[in-house]
């Protein structure tokens, strides 16, 4: 962010501010959608559908596992965690984080069946 500033002599200086780093907020529910064209993913909310934009230092995640921000499309219906920034009054995705799934349903929680 740059903002301008009056000095001596009426010259105008511009500083850089530094460290000013939005808040950071999260969203959570289902995948609904991912749109490469655009780089936005639509997430499912009890509160209705949230469509974020994605950042272009996005970070997936899938329990330890990186994931490409391709791989979305493979993952629809899943649980999801977004952190997102307030952009220019938009919604901008930092970090997608995809809830893994059990392998075995009856296992699921305390390990036991």
């Amino acid at each position: 962010m740059l903002i301008a500033g009056s000095g001596a002599a009426g010259a105008v200086r511009v500083f850089r501010v530094l460290h000013q780093v939005p808040i950071q907020s999260a969203v959570i529910g289902t995948l609904h959608g991912f749109d490469d064209g655009t780089d936005t993913i639509t997430v499912s909310t009890p509160m209705g559908e949230e469509t974020l934009a994605l950042s272009n230092s996005v970070a997936v995640h899938q329990g330890a596992r990186t994931l490409p921000i391709a791989d979305l499309a493979r993952h629809p219906d899943e649980r999801v965690k977004v952190w997102y920034r307030e952009v220019a009054g938009h919604r901008v995705a930092t970090e997608v984080r995809l809830v893994a799934q059990p392998s075995d349903p009856t296992r699921a929680g305390n390990g036991r069946p």
